[in-house]
């Protein structure tokens, strides 16, 4: 029997990479500003960001096997294991030029991105059904971009962690940003 994983991602505000070789912090420091959704995923965060530049997925991902450059890609992947399991998690640093992009969408945009969500994307692209509807969608992208507009504003950056779990039934909504 195949069991069903869900993820849940955790949005916050982190410090900077350093170059003091410790590791990363894999949860929000207390007090730290974090928001969390089922469904928030790196692919969810990608997609965001593809709408920030105006290319289609294929078009990014080209891109990305052209360069192997990895400053193309927007989110850098820290921490996780290869293969998912019930209770495993992953660790993303959001760079600057995620943080920047995103920050600078307007109200607008932040509107139109979430009732353009699908038909922007490869029909190859599975939404997550965790963020349908597209009320729930423009909840988490007014966080997340509040979230990035602050990171812009001190100088640090955003960190997502998708945990994976034994899928539950029922869609929570998304917890408000906090800290």
């Amino acid at each position: 029997m195949t069991q069903e994983i869900a993820c849940y991602g955790t949005v916050w505000i982190a410090p900077l990479p350093g170059d003091d070789g410790a590791p990363p912090q894999s949860r929000p420091p207390p007090g730290a500003l974090h928001m969390t959704s089922p469904g928030l995923n790196w692919g969810f965060m990608r997609n965001l960001f593809l709408h920030t530049t105006g290319k289609t997925f294929r078009e990014y991902l080209n891109a990305a096997m052209d360069t192997r450059d990895a400053e193309e890609s927007a989110l850098r992947r820290l921490e996780g294991p290869s293969r998912l399991s019930p209770l495993t998690y992953h660790l993303y640093d959001c760079r600057e030029r995620f943080c920047q992009a995103v920050a600078a969408l307007t109200e607008r945009r932040i509107q139109e991105i979430s009732a353009n969500w699908i038909a922007a994307h490869s029909r190859a692209i599975q939404p997550s059904p965790a963020m349908e509807p597209p009320a729930h969608r423009l909840a988490v992208l007014n966080q997340i971009v509040q979230l990035a507009r602050t990171a812009v504003a001190r100088g640090t950056c955003v960190r997502l962690r998708v945990d994976y779990r034994a899928k539950h039934s029922g869609r929570s909504p998304p917890r408000s940003i906090s800290g």
